[in-house]
Parts: C-alpha cells; sequence; structure tokens
C-alpha cells in the first residue's frame, strides 16, 4: 500500500512548512508537492526520494516503508526502458500547450459562454492534463507593482489556494487579484483596495504565472 503522500504531508505539516516552503527547498514547483500529496503524481525518482529525506532529515527508508518496499537498495530501478506509454507522455510533453486568454473571469471553469480573446502556449508540465489551466487579462491597479493593468495571469483553477497564494477572484462580480493572508485566526484576501473574506468569493483560483505585458 503506497502510503507516501501522507508520509510527505505529516513531514511537512510536523515542522511547520507550507507546500511552497517545501517546494522551495526540495527544488520543484509547488504544484509538485500538492499533487504528490493528493496522490496524484506518480511516485518520485530515487533521486528525487532521497532530496525528500534530505530536507526532512530522515533515512530514507521511511519513504521506501511508506511506499510498502521494505529494502531500498532493490526499491526502484535506477533505469529501466520506457513503456509504450511513457513515450507517448514524453511526446506530449515536446508539444507546447495552448492557453486561452480570457477579458472575464468565470465562475465555473471551462464554460463555454465565453470565448478566448487569444491564446498563450506554454512548455507543458506532467500534470497539467488534470488540471484546469487558462489566463485572463488583468483590469486595474489593485495589485501594482507586482501586476500591473493589462497583465496576463494565468491560473490553475484545480489548485487548493493556501495562505500566501496570489489569487484570481470575483467578487460582486468584478474581477480582482489578492494576495490571501492570515488575519484573526481567518484566511482573508487583501490588496491595494483593501481586505475581503474568501466567503465574499463567487469563484477564485490561484495564479501560477504573471505574463507582463510590453513596455512602449
Amino acid at each position: 500500500m503506497n502510503n507516501l503522500p501522507h508520509k510527505i504531508k505529516s513531514l511537512r505539516v510536523a515542522r511547520g512548512w507550507s507546500q511552497q516552503q517545501l517546494a522551495d527547498k526540495v527544488g520543484v514547483p509547488r504544484t509538485n508537492i500538492s499533487q504528490l500529496e493528493q496522490g496524484r503524481r506518480p511516485n518520485p525518482s530515487v533521486d528525487k526520494l532521497m532530496q525528500f529525506a534530505n530536507v526532512f532529515n530522515i533515512n530514507i527508508d521511511e519513504l521506501y516503508e511508506a511506499l510498502g518496499i521494505s529494502n531500498s537498495t532493490t526499491a526502484i530501478p535506477l533505469s529501466r526502458p520506457e513503456s509504450p506509454e511513457e513515450i507517448l507522455e514524453r511526446l506530449r510533453l515536446a508539444t507546447p500547450m495552448s492557453i486561452p486568454v480570457y477579458s472575464e473571469f468565470r465562475a465555473h471553469a471551462g464554460n463555454t459562454g465565453f470565448a478566448p480573446v487569444d491564446y498563450i502556449y506554454r512548455t507543458r508540465v506532467r500534470e497539467a492534463p488534470r488540471h484546469n489551466i487558462e489566463s485572463y487579462i488583468v483590469s486595474g491597479k489593485c495589485m501594482e507593482p507586482k501586476i500591473e493593468n493589462g497583465d496576463i495571469v494565468i491560473v490553475d483553477r484545480d489548485m487548493v489556494p493556501e495562505i500566501g497564494d496570489i489569487v484570481l477572484c470575483l467578487i460582486d462580480d468584478e474581477l480582482r487579484v489578492a494576495k490571501i493572508i492570515e488575519q484573526n485566526g481567518e484566511c482573508i484576501l487583501k490588496n491595494g483596495q483593501g481586505v475581503h473574506s474568501i466567503k465574499e468569493c463567487q469563484a477564485i483560483a490561484v495564479i501560477i504565472e504573471v505574463n507582463k505585458k510590453l513596455k512602449h
């Protein structure tokens, strides 16, 4: 039985680290940690397991035991032939992903009621097919200078927001950009225009990249 997702999360929580902090220590995107803890990523390689063990300051055998493997010397082969599925996945990843650009933030990902105004292209990531990756044109100055009027933000509609994330949200049918912070034990949204409760959001999505507009 694979208990690695629970093991990684419990080790992280025990140390008081956010997913972003663990990602920074291991040297991977936060999405990798999120997906790993949800059991939605393939098991890490031997080298990556060693990195996790070093970061947590534990014996790597603890991670192998969580994987249901008792002998780390024969746990995972260092190299093996690619399966047909892995070959197809590698070829798919070599093809850039087209991300639709919208001018209006929708309450539900994948809503076809709005047509994209453009597309941007990015290198594919392994978890992208299981995510709703979209992008939106920002209007307003509520997060300047980090995010400015006219910038395009790429969001992951499936990522669970955490404290410290910058998010795109819909409040009173108005598109807003804000940072999630903790105040008096409650998660709230803060930007240059003030604060809002997350409960006010009609929709929310974590911003994973900012595409700055060209300066003339």
